[in-house]
């Protein structure tokens, strides 16, 4: 195998991270539904999986946007306790899907870990 085979193997993208927040917040929509009770709790998570989605995927094309998977994935961990689920088991599977997004929020498309730049740090960077 040739250097330039070893280093595309290796090739460090963050595309995996937001591979991996879809799948999270399909699982949030999808197990929503899945507990006993209703209400606030079940609303919270199916709308939370699906802004995750929609973010995760304009964040592989804007890195920036990744920023706004981060707050809804700590809105996700804060409302375990303010809206408390009927079902324990609904509000373990919401803390741990919360905390993997959060997780998986901070790495960027270009692979590297660390807060989001943000929206607006293309534009100055184009700036004459």
């Amino acid at each position: 195998m040739s250097v330039e085979e070893e280093r595309r193997m290796r090739h460090r993208d963050g595309l995996w991270a937001r591979t991996a927040n879809l799948l999270l917040s399909g699982w949030l929509i999808v197990s929503a539904f899945a507990w006993d009770g209703a209400g606030p709790p079940r609303i919270d998570a199916a709308l939370v999986g699906y802004l995750v989605f929609v973010c995760t995927i304009v964040a592989t094309v804007v890195d920036g946007a990744r920023v706004l998977n981060t707050f809804l994935s700590l809105w996700l961990v804060l409302s375990v306790w303010l809206f408390p689920a009927t079902h324990p088991a609904m509000r373990v599977n919401t803390l741990l899907v919360g905390s993997a997004m959060f997780l998986f929020s901070l790495v960027s498309t270009r692979g590297r870990v660390g807060p989001p730049e943000g929206l607006g740090a293309r534009v100055r960077a184009r700036a004459p």
